[in-house]
This record gives C-alpha cells, structure tokens and sequence, in this order.
C-alpha cells in the first residue's frame, strides 16, 4: 500500500460564507464541488465559516493518505506533531 500523502485542499475560514462563495463563484468563476451550511470545497481549496479544529481559524492544509494511523505513527518519528488526528 502506497501511504504517500498527497494534497487534499487549503482551507480559509471566512466570516460571512454566503458572501464569499458569491466572489468565489461569480468573481473567480470557482465551480462548488461539495457545500453545507457551513464549509464549501472548490477544487483543492475551501472555505469554512464555522470554529477550527486547532480553535486558532488560520488557514489549514489537509493531505490525504491512505492509512491515517500508520501515517501519524511515521510522522511522529520524525516531527513534532502539533495536533493530535481527529
């Protein structure tokens, strides 16, 4: 099994989520790929309107991998993990 990380997206938490999926759309001309009320997914970015994971709303970058334990296990090794995996 190939456990590489690949790049999965970059989330912007924003304010107001109906004001800037309209910029995002009829501005930048960005096609949604998945909404709920509160998160909306381009293709490779996003943006989120509710409380971060970390609580701090900076960005996030998300990677994919296909065995999440063994990803952090081998990460963990080898840098300081900052979050646990939720």
């Amino acid at each position: 099994m190939d456990n590489k990380p690949k790049f999965g997206f970059f989330l912007e938490y924003v304010e107001d989520i109906e004001a800037a999926k309209r910029f995002y759309v009829e501005v930048l001309h960005l096609e949604v790929e998945r909404a709920a009320p509160v998160f909306i997914q381009f293709n490779n970015f996003a943006i989120a309107s509710d409380e971060s994971m970390s609580g701090s709303r900076e960005p996030e970058v998300y990677w994919v991998v296909e065995d999440v334990e063994a990803a952090f296990a081998e990460f963990a090794q080898k840098v300081e993990v900052i979050q646990p995996i939720q």
